[in-house]
């Protein structure tokens, strides 16, 4: 899963910051951003799984869920696998045709 830097920062703000509402992360960490960006970014760390948000409060606070950094770390890409080498006039051979007329009995 490709998680974008912005989620990434988010993520690491709100680990300083306990729990926190949008306004408050946007003030500490995000203030070249308009409020309704970091909401989002918080809404979508949340459908993501790295954090947690209580709607029993107003307005709603969000909090970093627990292991939200083993999510986050790199996962070894695989490796690419080529296929075998075959000179280029095998190849032209492997993909001709094959002849069929009425004088090749």
């Amino acid at each position: 899963m490709r998680v974008g830097t912005r989620i990434k920062e988010l993520c690491a703000a709100l680990e300083g910051m306990g729990s926190a509402t949008a306004a408050e992360i946007h003030r500490a960490a995000f203030p070249e951003l308009d409020v309704n960006s970091v909401r989002t970014y918080c809404s979508r760390s949340v459908g993501l799984g790295f954090a947690t948000v209580d709607r029993s409060t107003y307005p709603i606070r969000f909090s970093i869920a627990e292991g939200w950094a083993k999510f986050n770390a790199k996962k070894p890409a695989p490796a690419k696998q080529r296929p075998a080498h075959q000179p280029t006039v095998a190849k032209a051979i492997a993909r001709a045709p094959a002849l069929h007329t009425i004088w090749m009995n």
